[in-house]
């Protein structure tokens, strides 16, 4: 038994009414379109930019008008009673609603539908409710489907680029756009069957290799590199590191490739093989090298994020984050001269960083001196035990 209020029957009734009167009456005056049949759809819709009146409306009495829309609505509700969706699409088409505005009320309805019979589906209050993580995904799995086989079999597979449906149509869209609707759909429910499995404990612990080569197979060599170049572990490590660097996209697909290798290559390596890093400064150049590997340096990084936050020019980041490495060197070989004693040490450490704000707030003023300074001389997360004392030989 379907769940039905009156009231809400009423007021679909009303809305939908005085929507299609409202549309109607506006645009009483534009001129008729041709309809055109797309190669792919089940009905042939009219153009979203124009709504169409009828021709002949300036005749029709205003009661007559309203007793034809409300017959219209009548049947829209009857439709809806059973599950008609292409019928309704229709019955809008004939009304001259814009394309876009059937698919989504068509869409809205199927998942309408589907929420009022899962509220029907009673349950036994008094027993506890049993979960079952590979049902729950079966079921998205199927209800998912079963949207996209309706609204498919109405709109035709034009559907699929609509952007208001993309979570449905592609739900991995912003990041693996090359991939096909159906490779996006595939996609999904193996990660969702997968997940259910290991709930469930159809799969015991998480095995990446064997996910991936699930994946692999589903979407064949080409794109499974591609998606390996944006979901891979390797792919996230690799975007951590260069998050400072400003690198073009094939210097990342080169960067990537050469660490995948590296990664790859097995424990068991020729002696005179490159390195890792090898490989990275012979193909970046000792120039781009050493923005790369300053880049990766914590004092760098935190200088870069005060930079950007104050659009402070980069030749003056740069001469800063020269000065405060100079000065952190210079601090380390203090602390470690037992030629001086810790009082004298720690004078001359006091006085270096002073020297060293001083000439930074030349450069960028007294407040954004203070702050890189207390950002890279007093992190503990770089300088550790640099300006401690309390250990020192």
């Amino acid at each position: 038994m379907k769940l039905r209020s009156p009231l809400l029957i009423t007021l679909l009734v009303i809305a939908f009414v005085s929507l299609v009167a409202n549309y109607i009456l506006w645009n009483r005056y534009s001129s008729l379109q041709t309809v055109k049949r797309t190669s792919n759809s089940a009905i042939s819709f009219n153009s979203d930019e124009t709504i169409h009146g009828d021709a002949d409306i300036e005749g029709i009495p205003l009661t007559a008008r309203g007793e034809s829309q409300i017959a219209d609505a009548r049947k829209i509700a009857g439709l809806i009673d059973q599950n008609d969706y292409a019928q309704i699409a229709l019955l809008l088409n004939d009304l001259a609603l814009p394309k876009e505005m059937i698919q989504m009320y068509i869409y809205a309805q199927i998942d309408h539908d589907i929420s009022v019979g899962k509220i029907n589906q009673k349950g036994q209050y008094w027993k506890p409710i049993m979960v079952d993580p590979y049902q729950l995904t079966n079921n998205l799995i199927e209800t998912n489907s079963y949207k996209r086989q309706q609204l498919r079999a109405i709109f035709g597979d034009d559907i699929e680029t609509d952007a208001k449906l993309e979570n449905l149509f592609k739900p991995y869209n912003n990041q693996l756009d090359f991939l096909s609707s159906n490779q996006q759909i595939a996609l999904q429910n193996l990660k969702l069957e997968r997940m259910s499995n290991i709930h469930a404990g159809n799969i015991s612990g998480y095995n990446q290799t064997s996910e991936l080569d699930s994946i692999k197979n589903l979407l064949g060599e080409e794109d499974f590199y591609e998606y390996q170049l944006r979901e891979s572990a390797t792919a996230k490590y690799l975007m951590q590191e260069l998050n400072y660097f400003d690198y073009s996209e094939q210097e990342y697909r080169d960067l990537f490739k050469i660490r995948q290798q590296t990664e790859t290559g097995g424990r068991i390596r020729d002696e005179n093989a490159l390195t890792e890093d090898d490989k990275v400064r012979d193909y970046l150049g000792e120039e781009r090298y050493e923005e790369y590997q300053r880049a990766k340096q914590p004092a760098y990084q935190k200088i870069q994020t005060i930079v950007k936050n104050n659009n402070i020019n980069e030749t003056v980041a740069l001469s800063a984050y020269q000065t405060l490495s100079e000065s952190l060197v210079n601090i380390t070989r203090l602390r470690q001269n037992t030629n001086l004693s810790i009082d004298e040490r720690a004078s001359q450490i006091s006085l270096l960083i002073s020297e060293t704000t001083n000439r930074i707030e030349d450069q960028v003023g007294k407040s954004l001196a203070d702050e890189m300074v207390n950002q890279v001389l007093f992190s503990p997360g770089i300088t550790r035990n640099a300006l401690s004392l309390h250990n020192a030989p």
